[in-house]
C-alpha cells in the first residue's frame, strides 16, 4: 500500500527561513475531518514564522506544518463530527 502524500510549508528549524516539503497525508481520527485545500494565503503569523521571530520562536514549536488561512472542502469526515458533510 502506497503512503499517500502532499506538499506542505514546513517549519524544521529555529531559524529564518521555511521549505516547501512532500510529507504524509494527515490520518484524521474521532471528531476530525480530512480537508482538500483549494487555495491558500500568507498571514502576518505566517510572516513572523518565516522570519523566526521573537514571538515564533517563544510559540512555534519545530518540527511543524504552517498555515490557517485556506479555502477548502471537507473529503472524510469521521465519528464524532456533526453539523457538517463530505463536500462542505
Amino acid at each position: 500500500m502506497s503512503v499517500e502524500t502532499m506538499k506542505a510549508l514546513v517549519k524544521s528549524r529555529a531559524e529564518s527561513g521555511i521549505l516547501l516539503e512532500e510529507v504524509p497525508v494527515h490520518v484524521a481520527g474521532t471528531n476530525e475531518v480530512l480537508l482538500k485545500i483549494h487555495k491558500t494565503g500568507i498571514s502576518g503569523t505566517d510572516e513572523n514564522i518565516y522570519n523566526c521571530d521573537d514571538w515564533s520562536q517563544r510559540n512555534i514549536q519545530t518540527t511543524r506544518i504552517i498555515g490557517h488561512e485556506f479555502v477548502s472542502e471537507i473529503v472524510q469526515q469521521l465519528a464524532g463530527v456533526t453539523g457538517y458533510a463530505t463536500g462542505d
